[in-house]
C-alpha cells in the first residue's frame, strides 16, 4: 500500500501550525483508499482494540501527526473503524462485510453503506440525487458546508473518486437515492400512522422477510427492500414508483402535520 503520508503530512502540518482557520470535517481521502488502508491495518494489527499511534504507525506514518489524525478520522467517518473507548478503535462490522462478504450483493450494500455514512456525503448524495453535480461545488462546500475555500476543491474531487468507487456518480450525475440504502438494523423502526387529525408515532418489530436495504423516502417513513427484489431496486425499476411516493408524503405531510415541537 501507498505511504499515505507522502508528500502530505509536512504541508498539512504547516498549515496547522499557521493559525489559519480550521475547515469543517469531510474525509481526507477516498473511499477506496480508506478500505485500502483499512485492510492494512486489520493485516497488522487484527481488529482491535488499537489506539490511534498504533494505527498511525501502522499505516506508515512516523506518529500521530495532523495527517496521521485526518486519516484515522476518515476512517471512522465511513464506519469502517468505531470508538471502543477513549483514544481506542476496533475494526467495525462494516469491514467484514466489505472485505469478506457472503455474496456480491453484501458487498455493495456495504459499500453504499459506507459512502453514506459521513454527514457531509449524506447531504450532498440527497441534495443532488438524480442531478449532475454543479460546476460550482467547491463554492457550495464553502457556503454551505463550512469547508474552507484552500480544501474546497480537495474534498470535491476525494468526494467524487468516493461516490465513482461506490458506483453512484457515473459521467458527472449522482444515481437517485431511490436506489441507494443502508443495511437494516436489528433495532424497531417507527413509522408515522397516516392520520390527519392527530399523528401518532407507534414502534412496531422488524419484519419477519429477510429486509436487506432501507432508506428515508419523508420524515420519520423508511421504505425497506426484501432481499427478494433487490436486483430489480437496484437497477432502478422502482425509482418512478418511490418518487411519486416521495412527493406524495410530502405533500400530505405539508398538509396534514402538526410542527414537530407540538408532537
Amino acid at each position: 500500500m501507498p505511504n499515505l503520508s507522502a508528500n502530505t503530512q509536512e504541508s498539512e502540518e504547516k498549515r496547522e501550525n499557521s493559525g489559519r482557520p480550521r475547515s469543517s470535517g469531510y474525509p481526507s481521502i477516498s473511499l477506496a483508499r480508506a478500505i485500502e488502508s483499512t485492510t492494512a491495518l486489520a493485516e497488522k494489527l487484527g481488529k482491535g482494540p488499537f489506539d490511534r499511534e498504533s494505527i498511525a504507525v501502522s499505516l506508515g506514518f512516523k506518529g500521530l501527526s495532523g495527517t496521521a489524525a485526518s486519516v484515522v478520522g476518515t476512517l471512522v467517518h465511513f464506519g469502517l473503524l468505531e470508538r471502543s473507548g477513549p483514544n481506542t478503535y476496533i475494526q467495525s462490522p462494516l469491514v467484514e462485510r466489505i472485505l469478506r462478504p457472503v455474496d456480491q450483493q453484501e458487498h455493495d450494500s456495504a459499500i453504499i453503506e459506507a459512502i453514506l455514512k459521513p454527514r457531509l456525503y449524506e447531504a450532498l448524495i440527497s441534495k443532488y440525487s438524480g442531478q449532475s453535480l454543479p460546476t460550482m461545488l467547491p463554492n457550495i462546500l464553502t457556503r454551505t458546508y463550512g469547508i474552507t475555500p484552500s480544501a474546497a476543491s480537495r474534498a470535491e474531487q476525494i468526494f467524487k473518486e468516493s461516490c465513482e468507487f461506490a458506483g453512484i456518480l457515473k459521467n458527472g450525475v449522482l444515481r437517485d437515492q431511490s436506489v441507494l440504502g443502508a443495511t437494516l438494523p436489528p433495532d424497531p423502526v417507527t413509522v408515522v400512522t397516516a392520520q390527519p387529525s392527530a399523528p401518532r408515532h407507534e414502534p412496531v418489530p422488524p419484519p419477519t422477510h429477510n429486509v436487506v436495504l432501507r432508506f428515508p423516502i419523508a420524515a420519520g417513513v423508511y421504505l425497506m427492500v426484501p432481499d427478494d427484489l433487490m436486483t430489480a431496486f437496484a437497477l432502478g425499476e422502482f425509482a418512478e414508483p418511490v418518487r411519486s411516493l416521495r412527493e406524495k408524503l410530502d405533500d400530505w405531510a405539508k398538509s396534514n402535520t402538526q410542527p414537530e415541537e407540538d408532537l
